[in-house]
Order: C-alpha cells, then structure tokens, then sequence
C-alpha cells in the first residue's frame, strides 16, 4: 500500500470504532465531546511514540522497515521480544473479539430480530479469515473510498436531522465530577486510539521511497477518520441530550427520528453501512493479530492458522462476558487499563530502551 492509503485505512479504522461512543455516553453523557476532543490529541501522542520507533529501526541504506515483533526482537532479543509481542497480539485479540461480538449483537438486535447473535458472529469470524488471507491490497483498495462514503452519508444524515436539534443540550458544561472526565479522557483515549498499535504490524506493507517515519500518515489519519466520531458524538447529543446513556445504540436509534419521503426507513440502510465499518475494522485488527502472531511462532499462514486464529477469536468473543452488563462493564473499568497499558506502556518503554542502547553502543 501507499502512504496515502496507509493514511485513509487508518482514517477508516478510527471511523470504525463508532460504536465505542455507547460507551463515553456512560460516563460523561453529553459532554463526551470534550472526552473525546482530549482522547484525539493523546491519540496524536500515541502515534508519535509508534512513529519514533518505527523510524529507529528503518534501515535508510536498504530502505527497509521493521514491524512491531522485529521490533521488539531486536530490543529485547529473540526470545523475550516474542514474549513481550504475545501482549500486543493479546490486546488485539480483546479489541477484535469484541467487536466482532459487538456486531454480531447489533445485526441480532436491530436488522435480524430474533436471530441469535453467535451465528452471525461465526459468519463474521469467516469473513475475517478469508479477508485477511487476500492480505492488506483488500484493505487498501477500499479504505479511501469508504472514508469519503462515510463522511458524505453522515453530513447528510446530520443535515436532515437539524430539525431536531436541540442546541441547550450541549449546555451546561462542567457538570461532570473530575473522576468522570478523568475516566472518559481514558476511555476515549484508549478506545481507538490506542488500538492503533495494529499499524505498527502492517507498517512494513508500505511502499515508497523515503518511507523512514510514519508519524505524519498516522497523525494524519487520527485526524482524517476522528472527526466523523465527533460529528456523530455532537448529532446524538444535540438529539438525545440526557438521553444519550439510556440507549443500547444511541447513534442509530436516533437515525430512527429521519422521516422525509425519499429517506423513511433510512436506519436499515445505515445499519448495514455500520456493519460494514466494523467489519472493516475487525478484519483488520485479524489480519494484524494473524501477522504478527505467524512471526512470533515463526510459522506460515496457511489455512489451518487461519482457522485456529478464527476459534480463538470466537472463544474469546462468547466467554469475555456473560451478559451486555458486563461486557460494558468490562469495557468502560478495566479495557482502558488494560489497552494503555500494553498499547501506549509497553510502546514507551521500548522506545526510552531502545535509545539507552543505541547510545551505548554508539559510547563502544
């Protein structure tokens, strides 16, 4: 893939995580906004750190690039390197397991009542494994044209929905306790941003010249695809108000409110549109876990990996809660812990490690 592509997949990717915002509604209600503005520029951070250390292990007399497990490799050493990769493809493991779960739980509530929600979880755990073994030309042949698709659907949506706009819902603000904003700032940094550790495994894929540092692709990115969360963050708001945590999806139950003669029904359509986003990042988030797992146990992917990676995602997808109440329990007290962690800890460490020693060495 091309820079640029790199910069819309991950645009895309980030649009991908609308369903995440359930989730800040829970916490900071209708001033998740503000979470979500303060998550994006720490997202910015984040992906400095990973451009930085992308950038020290490229090597500019063969114009080649290493991705997170060499990476970790060469830091930490053969062994403990692979150790220290097993939690990045564990957290990858958790963020796509519970989309996945996520989806398959919202095509059973909403566009196929009364179907049970494992088998349409089993079809996209499918479909991930067969995306994924066309590896990254799938992602990049359709990663721009759905980030522009998206952006155009959602201000139309959002143009129709001005009627009922209601604009003292974003008033006041401060309300919050600064344990709640602390927490939504968390939770919103964490999830996506922090997922964006999976771009540090298909970084290599890139192709060009002077292709050393990827800050810029990847900040760019976090600032192509955040927007969309927070045009549909403010549109849910200026409708629901107060009401924003009292829905299951809030997003698309107020797509429900769009009545006009060409456009009644609008919600199936946007429905399947959702679907598609998620599963987009979803199988992107399995084709880096195959990846990265494959060098880490230094086996091909063939189509027996494939189908063990898929059990796996579908094991972790069925028990990681027995219910919505825990599952969103899960996500909102321990995901952000465990996601910042491994995704913005570990990265940081690795990267004040790696340049104590490539000073010592430079010392020898």
């Amino acid at each position: 893939m091309s820079k640029r592509q790199f910069v819309f997949i991950t645009a895309c990717f980030v649009q991908g995580s609308f369903m995440y915002t359930m989730y800040y509604y829970q916490v900071v209600k209708k001033e998740s906004w503000i979470t979500l503005v303060a998550g994006m520029l720490l997202g910015l951070l984040i992906a400095f750190i990973y451009g930085s250390l992308y950038k020290m292990h490229f090597d500019e007399g063969t114009n080649t690039a290493k991705g997170l497990v060499e990476i970790n490799m060469d830091v930490y050493g053969k062994s403990a390197g692979r150790m220290v990769s097993l939690f990045y493809i564990g957290s990858l493991f958790l963020s796509c397991s519970r989309m996945l779960r996520e989806a398959g739980q919202f095509v059973a509530g909403n566009l196929l009542m009364g179907m049970n929600w494992v088998y349409i979880l089993v079809i996209l755990v499918v479909l991930c494994a067969w995306t994924a073994s066309y590896g990254i030309k799938y992602f990049a042949s359709i990663g721009t044209l759905f980030c522009f698709f998206m952006y155009a659907f959602t201000i139309i949506l959002f143009v129709l929905l001005i009627p009922n706009f209601k604009f003292y819902h974003l008033l006041p603000i401060g309300e919050e306790t600064p344990q709640a904003y602390a927490k939504g700032v968390l939770l919103c940094t964490a999830l996506p941003f922090s997922e964006i550790s999976a771009f540090l495994i298909l970084a290599p894929e890139v192709v060009g010249n002077k292709r050393s540092d990827l800050k810029k692709e990847l900040c760019y990115g976090i600032l192509a695809g955040s927007p969309f969360l927070l045009i549909s963050v403010f549109r849910d708001i200026l409708v629901l108000g107060p009401l924003t945590s009292y829905f299951s999806y809030p997003g698309y139950e107020v797509i429900r409110l769009i009545n006009y003669k060409v456009f009644s029904n609008v919600e199936s359509l946007y429905g399947i549109i959702i679907i598609f986003l998620m599963f987009f990042k979803s199988a992107l988030l399995f084709y880096s876990i195959a990846k990265a797992l494959s060098k880490v146990l230094n086996c091909k992917e063939s189509p027996l990996f494939y189908a063990a990676v898929s059990f796996a995602v579908l094991f972790i997808s069925q028990k990681m809660a027995d219910s919505n109440i825990k599952l969103s329990e899960m996500v909102i007290n321990k995901a952000p812990y465990v996601l910042l962690s491994v995704n913005v800890g570990i990265p940081l460490v690795t990267l004040i490690f790696a340049k104590i020693k490539r000073k010592s060495k430079s010392r020898l």
